[in-house]
């Protein structure tokens, strides 16, 4: 799991418990953060958007989902019959699994600035 923080001042790369770049303090804020995982699969998260994406398919968090250069309003995705829908369903579960266990596909995201912007979105339901 690779793992990119973006602060104000610079970036932390976070690649197999190896970090990188800026070295942040508790002072600093986190603006967003980019994880990608199992090669295709990737998270980006900010106060206001959690999106997760695999090839050409992404999953905005009770937003919209998109396929291709197709964009599909959120409450839609039940009623979705395309040949992406085993994908879709994956995206919402690894979306779920973030937000209640804090992990990605059964592996932990140990960060408290990930954790903080998580909550956030566990508070909204």
């Amino acid at each position: 799991m690779n793992i990119t923080l973006h602060f104000p001042q610079g970036s932390t790369s976070i690649i197999d418990g190896t970090y990188t770049g800026y070295e942040y303090s508790r002072s600093d804020k986190l603006i967003n953060a980019h994880i990608t995982f199992d090669e295709s699969y990737k998270l980006f998260i900010n106060q206001h958007r959690l999106v997760l994406s695999y090839k050409y398919i992404t999953v905005n968090h009770q937003h919209s989902y998109t396929i291709g250069r197709w964009v599909y309003d959120w409450n839609t995705i039940e009623n979705y019959k395309g040949s992406e829908r085993v994908h879709l369903d994956y995206l919402q579960c690894l979306t779920q699994e973030l937000i209640q266990d804090e992990s990605l596909n059964s592996r932990p995201i140990d960060n408290y600035r990930i954790a903080l912007l998580i909550n956030q979105f566990r508070e909204q339901k």
